[in-house]
């Protein structure tokens, strides 16, 4: 659901690209949850 949101914001793209896209917007979705949990831990970690 989320990726097929992303592929409709870049526009048609072909299809031997979406396995590719695919990684890409699991790897941003990744670093992503990576900040937000490093913002959260740095908020509780304020001494």
């Amino acid at each position: 659901m989320f990726m097929e949101k992303i592929l409709a914001l870049m526009g048609d793209v072909p299809v031997q690209f979406y396995p590719v896209c695919y990684a890409f917007g699991f790897i941003a979705f990744l670093w992503i949850v990576d900040k937000f949990f490093h913002i959260f831990v740095s908020l509780i970690d304020r001494r």
